[in-house]
């Protein structure tokens, strides 16, 4: 009989967690008793549901007949899963696997589409994702001006590069070759409803416990039947995965230097606090504004941001007089940071220690030029918010001159 006992392996979405700040792996274990507001979030799901769309459609650019020859491994049992891709992989000659799972102890994957040929030793890796490339954003290697890599883009470069160590594990002796499958934005769909051969529906996750979508198609669908997927850009990423593989992790703010240095040292570390269970605490930064581990006023599970305030109270990176368990409070990083250009405020509060929206001085935020704009500053609009906090000034403030402008 298989062992169904629930691993806590660092999987995909994990990896991702630990590449914001390895403390959200602490907080991401439902039996810790944080709350986490992008649990059974609709807008988040509704995305998800795109997504899986695409991935489905994705199957039928790389196997004329998906459905009927059963490429998808369906399960989502670990056990299962690793069983029925082993399967698959046996087989000779060119084989198309989608959901192929892979585990190389701590890490487990699920890659969208795998394809092994065993004759040529290659291994090509597809990550599919729902988002829409340009020829120019190509052509720049998903990188900016700065030739760094687009903010926007690095979540999903990442993603591949984590899946192409594992696939390295699994597959010794084999060439891998990582690639995205991406949306050309220059190419249309030439097939008219051809969502609607993609049905959403729900069933549990063994990994998290709640609601995971799954796309049933028609048992008979084949790729005659949908036409051209040139919509469908497949982009050959080895070069930007073999930079990441060699490069330093860049969030000093939340991961120490000795797991920064490259990919495999980082991997390793995180891969130790997924299965271990182990609390790593290393900073806050204006990062922890979107942290979706902030309980709001009111509700019974932990706050992972509160936490993290406590921590670094107790570390001395910052201080300050008001009450960390209540959440009314506001926290430093609550600060406004609109008319600020590349400065980020929250930052620079924080490094001069604020842990409290009222402990912000004013010399804290000084602009680097007078402004010489309409009505409110927007100092004076930040100073007005600090002032609230602390109670030493009225909870909202108008601006007479830009209202009069409006009424005119």
């Amino acid at each position: 009989m298989l062992n169904t006992i629930k691993k806590r392996y660092l999987t995909k979405s994990r990896f991702k967690l630990a590449l914001e700040c390895p403390t959200k792996l602490h907080y991401a274990v439902e039996a810790n008793g944080y709350f986490d507001k992008n649990k059974n979030n609709d807008f988040l799901q509704a995305l998800a549901d795109g997504g899986n769309q695409v991935g489905e459609l994705a199957k039928f650019k790389y196997h004329d007949d998906p459905i009927g020859k059963n490429i998808t491994i369906e399960p989502l049992e670990y056990e299962l899963a690793l069983e029925q891709t082993k399967g698959k992989l046996s087989q000779p000659g060119r084989i198309v696997v989608a959901e192929a799972a892979l585990l190389h102890a701590p890490f487990f994957v699920r890659v969208d589409i795998l394809i092994q040929d065993k004759d040529a030793k290659t291994i090509d890796l597809i990550e599919v994702k729902s988002k829409s490339v340009t020829n120019d954003t190509v052509t720049a290697r998903f990188k900016n001006k700065s030739n760094r890599f687009e903010s926007g883009w690095l979540p999903y470069l990442y993603d591949v590069t984590f899946q192409a160590e594992v696939a390295r594990l699994n597959f010794p002796g084999f060439d891998i070759r990582p690639k995205l499958l991406l949306l050309d934005a220059s190419k249309p769909c030439d097939t008219d409803g051809l969502h609607q051969f993609f049905q959403i529906v729900e069933q549990i996750d063994p990994e998290t416990g709640g609601l995971r979508t799954q796309i049933k198609v028609p048992a008979n669908l084949k790729l005659g039947a949908i036409g051209k997927l040139d919509f469908l850009r497949e982009i050959d990423v080895s070069d930007i995965v073999e930079e990441l593989r060699h490069s330093p992790i860049d969030n000093a703010a939340h991961i120490a230097e000795p797991f920064r240095k490259n990919l495999a040292t980082f991997m390793e570390w995180s891969g130790h606090l997924q299965m271990s269970g182990e609390f790593a605490f290393q900073g806050v930064s204006k990062a922890c504004r979107s942290c979706q581990f902030r309980a709001p006023t009111g509700e019974k599970k932990l706050s992972g941001v509160h936490n993290c305030w406590k921590q670094a109270f107790s570390q001395g990176l910052i201080h300050g007089a008001g009450d960390l368990n209540d959440r009314t409070v506001p926290l430093s990083i609550d600060l406004w940071g609109g008319g600020a250009g590349s400065r980020s405020f929250a930052d620079l509060v924080l490094e001069k220690g604020r842990a409290f929206l009222s402990d912000i001085q004013e010399e804290d935020i000084q602009p680097k030029n007078v402004y010489e704009g309409p009505g409110l500053s927007p100092s004076t609009r930040r100073m007005a918010q600090v002032y609230s906090a602390g109670g030493k000034g009225p909870p909202f403030l108008v601006d007479h001159e830009r209202l009069s402008e409006m009424g005119d």
